[in-house]
């Protein structure tokens, strides 16, 4: 159960930040890829074998992105970004890339509270576009050095 907060430790309203005045006001100050994981299941020449008329490669994409951690005393935080790509041939698995980025937010711009809120969604909304073309170019080159021709991903949309 988590402890109850005295009234004088809660943030005052008019020191938080907007949403707005957050995104104004941060920096990136690293991008890295933590993992990577390339895997070439069947080679590139051998793919012809496995399709018969009609059968198409198949890609299936997923994505995660999180808060990783916040560290107050020098006003940053990291999220993580996650993008796995497998193609495949009905079941049979062709490849398989994962990479994992993490990303580095200097926050020293804000004077004022900023609210878990205004985190989440940031997360939500601004690190999936900042990290994309991380990950994309990570698999485009993945799958020409595995022998495959160039995936290129889509770019990222955030809807409105």
């Amino acid at each position: 159960m988590a402890e109850s907060k005295e009234l004088i430790d809660l943030p005052d309203p008019d020191d938080s930040i907007s949403y707005k005045e957050f995104v104004s006001n941060i920096e990136i100050d690293s991008v890295n890829i933590r993992k990577l994981n390339m895997e070439s299941v069947v080679a590139p020449n051998e793919i012809a074998n496995l399709m018969k008329d009609g059968d198409r490669i198949e890609i299936d994409l997923e994505h995660e992105f999180k808060l990783e951690k916040r560290l107050e005393e020098n006003n940053s935080f990291f999220a993580l970004g996650i993008v796995q790509v497998a193609a495949r041939v009905k079941n049979n698995v062709l490849f398989l890339i994962e990479v994992e980025l993490v990303i580095e937010y200097d926050t020293s711009l804000s004077k004022q509270v900023i609210p878990d809120e205004i985190y989440n969604d940031f997360v939500q909304n601004n690190v999936p576009v900042n990290l994309w073309p991380y990950a994309r170019e990570a698999i485009q080159s993945g799958t020409t050095r595995m022998g495959y021709p160039p995936l290129t991903i889509r770019p990222y949309r955030v809807l409105m």
